[in-house]
């Protein structure tokens, strides 16, 4: 069988039209979080404050999002604040054209190579517990594929 949940006063005997199809989607959601989230909610956010002050969540919606998921690659604060033993040799200025011209997928990708980081950081590059190295091995056969050291944010090319 089915069962019918008022989500307010009279709704029962309301049609859901296109001139009240927001405040029904609106009074909806309201209702699936406050009967299924409630008590995990609180019990996240009570631990969420133990941990982080108050005072220190003053920050917009964008600001969080950008904390979560890191924010798009910057090549040129991720070559700015980059440690490198070839700064002008080919290898080095063919690495650095190579991020510009790739898509921001293949950027991370290489980003996440080289530090084991999924993205890049909210604050940029120079928040890496490590500067990013890329370092040119000329001890390596040019056929030699990139190594990385992620613990350090290292990036070994061959020469």
């Amino acid at each position: 069988g089915s069962f019918m949940v008022s989500l307010k006063e009279g709704g029962e005997n309301e049609q859901v039209v296109e001139a009240n199809k927001a405040e029904y989607l609106e009074l909806l959601v309201k209702d699936w979080l406050g009967s299924n989230c409630v008590e995990t909610l609180k019990a996240f956010v009570e631990g969420f404050r133990d941990v982080v002050p108050v005072e220190m969540l003053d920050f917009t919606a964008e600001e969080l999002h950008t904390l979560i998921v890191g924010r798009e690659l910057n090549v040129s604060d991720w070559k700015a604040h980059c440690k490198s033993n070839a700064v002008g040799h080919p290898v080095y200025d063919w690495f650095w054209e190579l991020m510009e011209e790739a898509s921001p997928e293949e950027r991370l990708e290489v980003f996440s190579f080289s530090t084991s980081l999924r993205c890049f950081p909210a604050c940029g590059a120079a928040s890496l517990s490590h500067p990013f190295t890329l370092h040119i091995n000329d001890d390596l056969e040019s056929e030699n594929l990139p190594t990385a050291c992620t613990c350090f944010n290292k990036l070994s090319m061959p020469e």
